[in-house]
């Protein structure tokens, strides 16, 4: 099988020595991992022939996954064949957006069908993570290697069950790293790790969601009330935890709501 790398933008977890920080799916300093780079995927002597669970015409995967794989110089390392969604509708609007003159992209709609695609080297699951066991599990039983978006899981029990089947198959796992693996957090933590910036006793951190519909907002979307569980693994402390470590207090001090916006018409004499 072709050697499975990252989408550059992650790392490769080995099969050994898997441990994980559960509260907030944090790799443990216990993980092995190694990291891959551009120079990597140009000793690929072909494409990695890849499938997406959960990529639509809009959302997530379309607008932070794909954009770079269709663009220099990824798009020479791999190319999508498949895509899966929930509905066949959507799949097919999607397969018919990625389709090219040379390639025609297949619309799947349950991860059985796309997972054993005989096509395709590696699958990525993208979606919601209550999703997660149901997708990824049928990409690790057709024994193809996978790509998962960060958190792995919901919790530890869903994360060691992957690492299990994983290396029941042997196969390659890549989890999702993107922010973390951004130039702009990774210098941060280097100043910070490296005392550049002296002895870093406490941080405040300052985050922004638009509103009126905030994922953790007074009100949301009905897509996006999973957020709310904390036992779903939707969180906002992974970048935080990443830069500073994990902290031993945090202090929730100030909130500032946005005022329900009013809107208005005028009308100007010509």
């Amino acid at each position: 099988m072709r050697d499975a790398v990252n989408l550059g933008i992650s790392k490769i977890i080995t099969n050994t020595d898997r441990k994980f920080h559960s509260d907030f799916f944090a790799i443990n300093d216990n993980i092995k991992t190694r990291d891959y780079s551009l120079l990597h995927l140009s000793t690929m002597t072909e494409p990695l022939r890849l499938g997406i669970i959960g990529l639509s015409t809009k959302g997530w995967a379309s607008t932070h996954l794909v954009p770079p794989l269709l663009a220099p110089p990824l798009s020479s390392q791999y190319k999508l064949l498949a895509v899966s969604t929930t509905n066949p509708t959507s799949a097919e609007a999607s397969a018919a957006k990625y389709s090219t003159t040379n390639t025609t992209v297949k619309a799947y709609h349950t991860p059985e069908s796309i997972a054993t695609d005989p096509d395709l080297d590696i699958v990525a699951v993208s979606v919601k993570t209550p999703n997660h066991v149901e997708n990824a599990t049928k990409v690790i039983e057709a024994g193809k290697d996978l790509f998962i978006e960060w958190p792995a899981g919901r919790g530890l029990k869903e994360t060691k069950l992957f690492a299990e089947l994983a290396r029941e198959k042997g196969i390659r796992t890549i989890v999702g790293l993107q922010a973390r693996q951004s130039a702009l957090f990774r210098k941060v933590k280097n100043l910070v790790e490296e005392g550049k910036i002296g002895d870093v006793l406490s941080t405040s951190m300052t985050s922004r969601i638009p509103g009126p519909h905030a994922p953790w907002g007074p009100t949301v979307l009905t897509g996006s009330e999973y957020l709310l569980k904390k036992d779903n693994g939707a969180t906002l402390l992974d970048i935080p935890e990443a830069t500073f470590s994990k902290p031993s207090r945090i202090f929730l001090d100030q909130s500032i709501p946005y005022p329900q916006p009013q809107s208005s018409s005028t009308l100007h004499p010509k």
